[in-house]
């Protein structure tokens, strides 16, 4: 009888070849144990002392029961050719072979003991900071003093400004759904993923009121020329007001091509023991896929205690604007990345970006109170550009299961030609409403991730 490893090994390769997803097939368990581990171990059961018939010859090598002695099964004894009483001997024979501590290594390799299954998830929490201007927009200011500076002399302000680089963190949850196609000739996984992305607000709100307790006895607030330019807008009012909202949702359609980690090794101890490592492995994925992506704002800006120095009769009024922007993108993209693979862990990087058709829209009303009565207009104007979205990601993972694994990362996503709501006061003043779009905005998010993955 032939040695049953050796029949193991051909059964096995057999079965491999049934079905078109024959790289997803279950693991054969090791005897008395289960596929649980990370990388089971196939041990054999200790040697029995032979029982012999007759004038059955001893193994010329055996050694002794529960001794430390390694075992030699060639050459064997005739008798074993004509199949007598071999039972017990059987799963020891081997042709020409030499087994050490009783172990082998096992049959599945950790190239195809991970991401075993025919679909994944993969969920994250990432938390993300929003910048859209390093500098800031100020909407209001306050003359307090005269100063002198290395330009010459100037004014000091108190300045109501909408924070555009720190507006506040905010966590926007994301989830992936994948289904695994085939396995290609090159032992990469094709998979097809759909993932949804979004769901975070991130507001900012700040107030000014006019304080005249400064050198220059002002109580009241101005609109920087910039703003306004020279239209009546809020000046010389005494407190103003904002409330700036932003969020996201993205949703994708991907393609993917994934490598997997490179065939195990087997190492002998110093003890003599054999055991099996997977070895360090770079894998590589590349996709491509189609992407909507949508980024909405509103800036809602008021004023109130607005005075009329030259018609001082006429009592304070109140005013108001509030912007709405849209932009919906739509487009395709590439992506790539690169990990470092082992047993318990692995950590690489991941980019992704590509050209998208974006699809503004603009809504402005605005409320003026001037000396005849307020001036309302309501303005709606759309306009098309092409906006690139990046994004890239520094990410770990710890594999606990074979399948299940904990992620944490960096990620930065980022977005280029965008109407950002806060731009669009420039125009808000105009008594026929805004005339264009200002849809040149750069929006930068930057933060960190935490989640899973799972296949089954």
């Amino acid at each position: 009888m032939k040695n049953l490893i050796v029949l193991l090994i051909v059964a096995l390769t057999g079965v491999s070849c049934l079905g078109v997803v024959a790289a997803q097939e279950l693991l054969i368990a090791p005897p008395g144990g289960d596929v649980g581990g990370m990388i089971p171990e196939l041990a054999m059961p200790p040697m029995p002392e032979p029982v012999l018939d007759g004038d059955q010859e001893v193994v010329e090598g055996y050694a002794e029961p529960n001794s430390d002695e390694h075992y030699v099964t060639t050459p064997y004894s005739d008798s074993w050719e004509t199949g007598e009483s071999t039972e017990q001997l059987e799963p020891y024979i081997a042709d020409e072979y030499q087994m050490y501590q009783e172990d082998i290594p096992v049959l599945e390799s950790t190239g195809t003991w991970f991401r075993r299954g025919f679909w994944y998830t993969e969920v994250d929490a990432v938390i993300f900071n929003h910048k859209f201007n390093r500098d800031g927009v100020p909407i209001m200011f306050q003359p307090t003093g005269q100063t002198v500076g290395p330009f010459g002399p100037g004014v000091a302000t108190n300045q109501l400004r909408v924070n555009g680089s720190k507006p506040g963190a905010q966590a926007a949850p994301r989830l992936t759904l994948g289904r695994f196609l085939f396995r290609d000739h090159k032992n990469r996984d094709h998979v097809g993923e759909f993932t949804i992305f979004g769901g975070g607000e991130w507001t900012q709100q700040a107030r000014l009121d006019a304080n005249p307790n400064n050198d220059l006895g002002t109580d009241f607030l101005l609109v920087p020329t910039a703003i306004d330019e020279g239209n009546t807008s809020f000046d010389n009012a005494t407190s103003s007001q904002f409330r700036y909202d932003s969020w996201f949702n993205s949703f994708e359609l991907n393609y993917h091509v994934k490598e997997r980690m490179g065939r195990d090794h087997v190492e002998m101890e110093p003890s003599g023991r054999w055991v099996r490592r997977a070895g360090r492995s770079i894998s590589r994925s590349f996709m491509a896929g189609v992407r909507y992506f949508e980024l909405n704002e509103d800036f809602v800006w008021t004023a109130s205690g607005i005075t009329f120095p030259i018609m001082p009769n006429i009592p304070s009024a109140d005013g108001s604007t509030d912007i709405h922007t849209e932009n919906d993108m739509i487009g395709t993209q590439l992506g790539f990345s690169w990990f470092v693979e082992n047993a318990r862990w692995s950590g690489g990087v991941r980019a992704k970006g590509g050209m998208f058709v974006n699809l503004v829209d603009l809504r402005v009303i605005t409320d003026v109170p001037t000396e005849d009565g307020l001036v309302s207009s309501d303005t709606a104007l759309e306009a098309d550009e092409i906006s690139f979205i990046g994004e890239a990601a520094l990410i770990g993972k710890w594999h606990l299961r074979p399948n299940f694994s904990l992620r944490a990362g960096l990620e930065l996503l980022f977005l280029t030609s965008t109407a950002i709501a806060p731009a669009q006061s420039r125009g808000a003043f105009i008594p026929s409403g805004p005339v264009d779009v200002a849809s040149n905005g750069d929006t930068t998010y930057l933060g960190g991730s935490i989640g899973f993955e799972g296949y089954w």
